[in-house]
């Protein structure tokens, strides 16, 4: 036999092993997350999410998605289509991955024991398992960037991460409860309380949250600017966050600032680059900022909020037809945001159709009355109306 047979077999084995190993660790999320929340389960192969470059495989309970370069098959991800998880049950979610993987080489060990035989495939297929475990179970500070923009940690880190939040007085629960729920107001009033007792940065970002829903943007911003001084190593995410606040209270050239640390850290945030362009729009840098809008849908094609803001701005710079044709996008994306309505609003304003846009702004006065300029637009229309 040609000597290089066992090493050249060893390769071909491994190279169809490793997207098995990730497939069974991946399975042990997807199943795990599906027993806790019955509801469909995203599960990636080659992929942190892309599902532009994937084929999609449906099933009932699980959506596929197998990217399409097979030498990608070494990484996946697991997403659980029910976003309102409590900790706990996070915790046995992520713990289900590293799981599957330790099962995998457990029962391949027995069978090996059972066989009385050295089988040369479930040997690979046990270091292969316990690869993936040891690389996911130990925590790493190394941020993982998703299709999407955002960026998570391998299971270990999240472990971690999932831990501290249960030292968190039992009201920080109660708080997120409230806040997944949609009641802004009463979660705040809790996270302002906790705050008070104990500043964790956890209690910052989620204050500043309810605060930005409730459009107490003064309050966000004061909390935010604690939160900066009192935490040096922010996240990506924490300095967009930040910068929303700066750019609702209009203090819009240091926002940008503050989005440009957001993005030093990763340049692919959607959030930094589609706030960043508002701040470049409400400064009538309009041309400047249909650039990071357009950066901003790259990354994520189904970003309504960006599709929305490039059509303002290409209003703006009197490419009405291609405004139109992305704020109609946005609406497809998403038919409750009152902005979307505005800005199609505005789009028929500067056509001339002052019927039509004053239709399109009661509207969005209809969905949110807060909605930013909303009366102001509404009187220069029926001022053209009359």
């Amino acid at each position: 036999m040609d000597s290089t047979a066992p090493f050249s077999l060893m390769i071909f084995l491994l190279i169809l092993i490793r997207p098995l190993t990730v497939l069974f660790h991946e399975m042990g999320h997807a199943i795990t997350g599906w027993l806790i929340t019955r509801n469909k389960v995203e599960v990636f192969i080659g992929s942190f999410g892309n599902k532009e470059k994937s084929l999609k495989l449906p099933f009932k309970n699980f959506d596929f998605f197998i990217y399409k370069n097979p030498l990608k098959w070494g990484k996946g991800l697991c997403v659980t289509k029910e976003k309102k998880i409590s900790i706990n049950n996070q915790i046995l979610f992520v713990l289900g991955g590293p799981f599957a993987s330790l099962l995998v080489a457990a029962v391949s060990f027995v069978l090996i024991r059972l066989s009385g035989s050295a089988d040369f495939f479930l040997k690979l297929l046990i270091a292969s398992s316990i690869l993936d475990f040891f690389l996911n179970i130990i925590p790493t500070n190394k941020t993982l960037q998703l299709a999407g923009g955002n960026t998570t940690s391998n299971d270990g880190k999240n472990l971690i991460n999932l831990f501290k939040l249960k030292r968190l007085p039992k009201e920080y629960s109660e708080g997120m409860q409230l806040y997944q729920e949609e009641k802004y107001t009463e979660a705040a009033d809790i996270f302002e309380k906790l705050l008070t007792k104990n500043e964790d940065a956890n209690i910052y970002r989620m204050l500043i949250a309810a605060n930005v829903q409730t459009k107490n943007f003064a309050r966000a911003k004061e909390v935010a600017d604690k939160f900066k001084t009192s935490y040096k190593k922010l996240t990506s995410d924490d300095l967009a966050n930040i910068g929303l606040t700066y750019t609702e209270n209009r203090n819009l050239k240091e926002s940008l600032e503050i989005y440009d640390q957001s993005l030093k850290i990763n340049p692919n945030n959607k959030f930094a680059l589609n706030n960043r362009g508002y701040s470049l729009m409400l400064l009538k840098e309009f041309e400047t900022s249909i650039l990071f809008f357009d950066k901003a849908i790259t990354i994520d094609k189904e970003f309504w909020y960006a599709y929305s803001n490039r059509g303002l701005a290409k209003i703006r710079t009197k490419q009405l037809e291609e405004g139109k044709k992305d704020i109609e996008y946005a609406l497809k994306l998403d038919s409750t945001n009152s902005d979307i309505y505005k800005n199609l609003g505005i789009y028929y304003f500067e056509k001339g159709e002052f019927k039509t846009a004053l239709e399109f702004y009661k509207k969005a006065k209809e969905i949110d009355f807060t909605t930013y300029l909303i009366d102001d637009l509404i009187m220069e229309v029926q001022g053209k109306i009359t």
